[in-house]
């Protein structure tokens, strides 16, 4: 039961990642944060966004 909880996250969270890569990708989104003043992410998602799988 354990591994599939964690199967589950894992798939979850890289349906995040990807979602997040493609709002960033987008200016308007962007924009807008930086309008909100929500212009950072926390370093955890920031380094699976980039790719960097050991965060």
């Amino acid at each position: 039961m354990l591994v599939k909880k964690s199967d589950f996250a894992q798939t979850r969270l890289l349906f995040i990642v990807e979602a997040m890569k493609d709002l960033f990708a987008d200016e308007g989104f962007c924009t807008l944060l930086r309008a909100e003043g929500l212009e950072t992410v926390p370093r955890a998602l920031e380094a699976r966004m980039s790719g960097d799988v050991e965060a």
